[in-house]
């Protein structure tokens, strides 16, 4: 929904459809941090509640000298979306680090299976929805006639319709199948 989203927040005046095109696709490849930027989150905060706050200093000022030289290169190739992708690139490679560090000592891991656990079920939920959604909006982008400003709005009210109805939807067959799995389970 990234199109449509910046169309109707942004596109006006000097901001016109190509500046709509590049920063949609920027936005779209930012997105795919968001996984990581919410376990970034977590993992800073847990190092701030155990008082080492110097290690995710210390790897994120590690991670931005990294960084700047992929920052250069990626945007030289790509332009705007390369500099998305290497912000990408560098947030994923700082979370890892901290991750790994996080979870060297033995005790630590033994936290690290109902995190995964809840992270896995989260994909099966989002990512169908996210496809349903931009196929929507796709096709009411594309499809529709009207002004680009009033596809857009269309757009992304349905997109995000369908985006719900089939997270909620995905999400209760799986928890009415996995239910039933684990009653049959307990009854054997």
């Amino acid at each position: 929904l990234a199109t449509p989203i910046i169309r109707v927040l942004f596109e006006r005046a000097a901001f016109g459809p190509e500046a709509t095109a590049g920063t949609a696709a920027a936005l779209g490849v930012y997105a795919l941090a968001i996984p990581t930027w919410t376990g970034l989150q977590i993992l800073t905060r847990a190092f701030y509640a155990r008082t080492q706050m110097w290690t995710p200093v210390i790897v994120g000022t590690a991670a931005t000298i990294v960084a700047i030289p992929l920052y250069i290169v990626m945007s030289d190739a790509f332009g705007v979306p390369g500099v998305a992708m290497a912000s990408v690139i560098s947030l994923t490679l700082y979370t890892l680090v901290l991750a790994v560090i996080w979870y060297r000592p033995v005790d630590a891991r033994l936290g690290l299976s109902p995190v995964l656990e809840t992270a896995g079920r989260a994909f099966p939920l989002s990512v169908p929805a996210a496809f349903g959604a931009a196929g929507v909006a796709w096709f009411i982008t594309s499809g529709l006639t009207a002004s680009p400003y009033i596809a857009a709005l269309f757009a992304l009210a349905l997109g995000s319709i369908v985006y719900f109805g089939l997270a909620l939807w995905i999400g209760g067959t799986l928890y009415d199948w996995l239910w039933a799995r684990a009653k049959r389970h307990a009854e054997a």
